[in-house]
């Protein structure tokens, strides 16, 4: 039977945040498309529909934070850049870990383009395949979310979206967070992995009263109740559980 997976499961996100949760939580390193950089879920939308995947890495809607117009350079730099915004003109993507950028010339174009060519390969294959897809991101913005017209792109996709927002649609779920995710970045150690716990525990019990096939292991933690409550006197304890994962840094450009 078809089931979820890590391997058919894609962050949409307005920022870098969903890819690099999802793949810290589950030990991942695939660089998914969308993934590292601004998408916003409705220029996605239009992406796909167009059928224009290529276009995605096109250097004539390549341009500058400030929209002027890259070139590329023959250097074949082999590496990821950090530093530098690169943005997509046609679908206003903003890419943030991609290019390598010097005096208007792209110098790692070729690498990024063929990192680009097997992300659209596995979505593609995703997307014609039988198995069921399932899209998370974390946002506010949820009513103008196109969701319907993704469906219909999809049809047995679902739908994660991690909001404090409620919304109403087949396949549509959303989850409340009861610990902040705002800079969870900027989070230490033990505050980051009781965040990440809550996600993944709520994410696994939406699957479960869903009747969603899944392969993804149990959590430790079960987040029917938030994992610690706030008295009227104290600030919340520490949670000195072991997490369901063990935290681990990982280089999300290896």
């Amino acid at each position: 039977m078809n089931s979820l997976n890590i391997s058919n499961l894609f962050p949409f996100g307005d920022h870098c945040g969903p890819g690099i949760i999802i793949n810290d939580i589950l030990h991942d390193k695939t660089k998914k498309l969308f993934m590292l950089g601004f998408f916003g879920f409705n220029q996605i939308v239009d992406y796909i529909k167009n059928n224009d995947f290529e276009s995605i890495y096109d250097i004539q809607y390549l341009v500058s934070s400030d929209g002027q117009a890259l070139t590329i350079s023959d250097d074949g730099v082999s590496q990821y850049g950090h530093d530098t915004t690169v943005k997509h003109r046609k679908y206003g993507f903003s890419f943030n870990h991609d290019f390598i950028v010097k005096e208007g010339k792209i110098l790692n174009y070729a690498f990024i383009v063929n990192s680009y060519k097997k992300k659209i390969e596995h979505f593609k294959a995703s997307l014609a395949s039988d198995a069921p897809m399932c899209f998370i991101t974390f946002t506010d913005s949820i009513d103008d979310l196109r969701i319907k017209e993704m469906n219909a792109i999809k049809k047995n996709a679902y739908f994660f979206i991690f909001t404090n927002r409620t919304f109403s649609a087949p396949n549509v779920f959303t989850i409340k967070l009861y610990n902040n995710i705002t800079k969870w970045w900027m989070l230490e150690k033990t505050k980051k992995d009781i965040l990440y716990n809550e996600i993944y525990s709520k994410f696994i019990n939406v699957l479960n009263k869903n009747n969603i096939a899944h392969a993804f292991p149990a959590p430790a933690i079960k987040a029917e109740v938030p994992m610690f409550r706030r008295s009227r006197n104290t600030h919340p304890p520490i949670n000195t559980g072991v997490p369901w994962f063990r935290r681990r840094q990982i280089n999300h450009h290896q």
